[in-house]
């Protein structure tokens, strides 16, 4: 049965971002690029399950946090949500084709989306971009965290995202990231700030942390 983390994520108000087509390739080159370079980590690949639909599964949640922000750095401006579940695995584990794959970790993970998708049409709500669910356990302290990195990460602007981007992309040096922009080091630094990009980093590390913790203790 195993140890597993599933993720199963869409794309909001997809229908509404023009052309489709291209949408569908540019999610598909996005996939593929987190699949090679993450394949250590990589249970069963990320792989289109509808339209606007993904999932895969990780056997470890070591980098589960850079897995999605790469995702969403990459997708831009679409922007995701995503149910997580942790949990066994009922069925063969296909490498190459995640859709074939079930089991616990991904009724979880179904669960959780759809409970997002719920939570933003209500008047009281709480904000948040991710759930995560442990079969037997809804992990109340990751969730609300998750809902805080949400909000912080939902005032990014266009600018802060391409500057955030290349920053991860140039090993987090802002010295060649403002090379690799043609901007001033100054304008760099100013802005990964004014993002709030530290905090969110140091959260990161302590949600992929947690979430491992959950999986390896997960019976």
């Amino acid at each position: 049965m195993g140890k597993y983390i599933a993720i199963i994520a869409d794309i909001k108000q997809s229908r509404a971002s023009g052309d489709r087509k291209n949408m569908q390739e540019k999610l598909m080159s996005v996939l593929d690029s987190i699949n090679n370079k993450y394949r250590d980590v990589i249970a069963s690949k990320f792989h289109i399950s509808s339209g606007d639909s993904f999932q895969g599964l990780l056997k470890s949640g070591e980098n589960i946090m850079d897995i999605i922000i790469n995702m969403e750095l990459a997708l831009y401006p679409l922007k995701l949500r995503l149910g997580i579940g942790i949990g066994g695995i009922d069925t063969a584990i296909y490498e190459d084709n995640s859709n074939l794959v079930d089991g616990k970790a991904y009724h979880m993970a179904r669960q959780c989306l759809e409970e997002v998708k719920e939570n933003e049409n209500k008047n009281e709500r709480v904000i948040t971009s991710y759930k995560i669910a442990k079969y037997g356990s809804e992990l109340p302290l990751i969730n609300t965290l998750f809902s805080l990195v949400s909000i912080i990460k939902d005032g990014w602007s266009e600018s802060q995202v391409n500057i955030i981007k290349a920053y991860i992309e140039n090993g987090c040096n802002q010295k060649n990231t403002a090379e690799y922009l043609g901007k001033n080091q100054s304008t760099i630094s100013y802005s990964l700030k004014g993002s709030q990009f530290y905090s969110l980093s140091s959260a990161f590390d302590v949600l992929s942390s947690s979430i491992e913790k959950e999986r390896v203790s997960y019976e």
